[in-house]
């Protein structure tokens, strides 16, 4: 009879005990998202976890069976020598933590958070480290640096716009003077013409960037988009010319959206032109309209949107197509890849522009040899009459009698709107800004009739201006102006600021017609979206 000692039996019970702790390691290492390796301080890899197949497309088999040059022969590392130094710490016994791209082995690019240390075990120096996939972490942090960028460019573009404003309404209101008193048969009256009519170029151009930076004056109403597309479709066909084919996939119900008739027809003609100049060879267009629901889970990957109903509008082309670097700068004012004299490059800025003040998206696809698609998103229009505007107003008489406080700190400008409200029979009490304002206010013995105010100047703002007016003279009305319209009782809807608003620069017309408007109490169209 044979009996087993206790050492024996002590030993059996304690390699069970290993093997079941190294079973419930391996089931934890197997599971977790992270790949788990350990390698040779050489570099040949001794354990790897199939978590790496999902991650990387390679198989444990793949590399385990590879020589020790595995990760810098046969993976393909954007940035290869941060990659080595990177080892080289860990061969050095300093731990180490990096991020990198590489390309799995199916050809996709993805980005790698990979951290290592040196262990000893079973006698043996060797690296155990830890990999993981962070390509949607990185996708986001692009999103979110991209939107700060356009968003920067934006408040740029839109500083410069309303400053060149001003110079430009003092360029105009005196061009049209010059050209009021000038005979028909004088020879000077053709360089103020085309003083005039450069002066409205460089007002189309600021336009542009105001549309792009979202402080740009607009009509709000409920549109069909699919009205929009068929309307310009004749014209459209003779812009693109004969050899390039283009066909209309419009969605059979109505696609309602709120926006400006005018920016909307803007957006389809920038992005037709893009794509006509991007098939010099001929090709196809096709323009597509349907609703789409966009879900938490877009929204979440497109930090400027809001989950909810759109309606889509697609223009695809099968042009020369773009690089990534071009995708990247699409949407940039003045970035173009057409030459000199050939584009300004505002065409998909002003598009990005409109969209984003629609509280919309646009988005750009496109590979190089195989055409550009671009996707306009803007939520659908569910209740018709928020958008109602009612019909515009007009007037032939522009002249009045009354009396208006004007208040504008540029000196030049305050001159020549002075000059255009006199000619037509105001009394107009000039102030320098808001101090100067207040002390007309209270000085003044007669009536003050209107307030023509700049909306932003040194000290206070012109409404907070007009506030303290208000506190003596409760019954004054209010015109205000400016290059642009951003500012906070705007975007908080404030619906005299919004209504009784004029942008320059403007045209002695229709500033004296927007005065008259105000005086008598009607309500124009203009609406100011923040």
């Amino acid at each position: 009879m044979f009996t087993i000692s206790h050492d024996v039996t002590d030993t059996l019970e304690a390699r069970e005990r290993l093997e079941a702790s190294e079973r419930k390691y391996r089931t934890l290492v197997e599971h977790i998202p992270d790949v788990v390796w350990t390698a040779t301080q050489g570099g040949k890899v001794t354990y790897i976890s199939p978590r790496v197949e999902a991650v990387c497309g390679f198989t444990p088999e793949d590399i385990l069976a590879a020589p020790d040059s595995f990760w810098f022969d046969r993976v393909h590392v954007e940035d290869l020598d941060a990659m080595r130094k990177a080892y080289a710490l860990v061969s050095a016994d300093r731990p180490f933590e990096a991020e990198y791209r590489w390309m799995r082995k199916d050809g996709e690019w993805i980005w790698i958070r990979s951290q290592a240390i040196l262990i000893e075990r079973d006698g043996a120096t060797v690296a155990e480290g830890t990999f993981e996939d962070v390509t949607h972490r990185h996708f986001l942090e692009d999103q979110v640096r991209q939107s700060q960028k356009m968003e920067a460019i934006g408040r740029l573009t839109g500083g410069v716009a309303h400053d060149f404003n001003n110079i430009l309404a003092i360029i105009l209101g005196n061009g049209r003077f010059l050209l009021d008193e000038l005979p028909e048969e004088d020879p000077r009256r053709a360089d103020a013409l085309a003083m005039v009519e450069a002066g409205e170029r460089a007002a189309s151009l600021t336009r542009q960037l105001l549309m792009f930076s979202r402080r740009q004056v607009v009509k709000h109403e409920r549109l069909d988009v699919n009205a929009i597309v068929r309307g310009l479709e004749k014209m459209l066909r003779r812009i693109i010319g004969e050899d390039i084919d283009i066909t209309l996939a419009l969605m059979d119900s109505p696609g309602a959206v709120v926006a400006d008739a005018g920016e909307l027809e803007q957006v389809i003609m920038n992005l037709v032109v893009n794509a006509r100049d991007a098939m010099p060879g001929g090709g196809s267009l096709a323009i597509e309209t349907a609703r789409v629901e966009l879900d938490s889970d877009y929204a979440g990957l497109h930090p400027d949107v809001a989950a909810g109903r759109y309606v889509v509008l697609s223009v695809t082309d099968s042009g020369c197509g773009m690089d990534a670097k071009t995708q990247r700068h699409a949407f940039e004012p003045f970035f173009t890849t057409k030459g000199q004299g050939q584009g300004t490059g505002l065409g998909l800025a002003t598009c990005y522009g409109i969209v984003r003040g629609c509280q919309g998206q646009i988005s750009l696809y496109s590979e190089v040899g195989h055409g550009t698609a671009v996707k306009v998103y803007l939520p659908e229009a569910i209740d018709a009459s928020a958008a109602d505007m009612g019909p515009a107003a007009h007037d032939a008489d522009l002249t009045g009698h009354e009396t208006i406080l004007l208040v504008e700190d540029d000196d030049a400008l305050r001159m020549t709107i002075h000059r255009v409200l006199a000619a037509r029979g105001y009394s107009v009490l000039d102030s320098t800004g808001s101090g100067d304002a207040l002390s007309i206010g209270e000085r003044h013995r007669g009536p003050i009739d209107l307030v023509l105010s700049d909306m932003v100047m040194p000290g206070l703002s012109g409404p907070d201006t007009v506030a303290l007016i208000r506190a003596q003279r409760p019954s004054v009305k209010v015109l205000y102006m400016s290059g642009y319209s951003d500012h906070a009782l705007l975007r908080q809807g404030s619906t005299e600021v919004a209504v009784n608003f004029i942008q320059k620069p403007f045209a002695p017309q229709a500033l004296a017609a927007k005065v008259r408007e105000v005086i008598e109490g009607r309500t124009g169209r203009e609406r100011a979206l923040a």
